[in-house]
């Protein structure tokens, strides 16, 4: 069951059902909200859901390297190496535990071995995935 409130010009969207912790989300627009509600209410009933704290960041990185990346009009084999770094470095993380120091280590360990511009690149996947994370839904 979900419910949607209006709060400071946004809507807040809270889904519940048994089994599962509860799950909030805010949205500009009354449609994206509903539309969030029936996907995620889909798949609870289906079982397909997981909790964020349950999703791992190597989850995040191969789900965005098979559904995003090949629909890139470069998509390459050094994307596909960068986002393997990656997946090294932060795939047993869970996305609720990964903290700002913990990129900001990587950054220093890697620049060790490699240029800055190399860093940058690998950590732009990181951004693109955290900040579009709602386009991988």
């Amino acid at each position: 069951m979900a419910t949607i409130r209006k709060r400071y010009g946004r809507y807040h969207v809270r889904a519940r059902k048994n089994g599962y912790p509860a799950v909030t989300q805010a949205f500009s627009s009354i449609t994206s909200a509903k539309k969030w509600i029936k996907a995620v209410e889909s798949d609870m009933e289906r079982r397909l859901f997981k909790p964020v704290s349950d999703i791992t960041v190597g989850e995040i990185l191969a789900r965005y390297e098979r559904t995003i990346l090949p629909k890139h009009r470069g998509a390459s084999r050094h994307q596909s190496y960068r986002i393997k770094r990656l997946q090294a470095a932060f795939g047993h993380q869970p996305v609720s535990d990964l903290k700002s120091s913990d990129i900001a280590h990587y950054q220093d360990k890697r620049l060790e071995a490699v240029t800055l511009a190399t860093v940058r690149r690998e950590l732009v996947y990181v951004v693109r995935i955290f900040w579009t994370r709602s386009g991988l839904n």
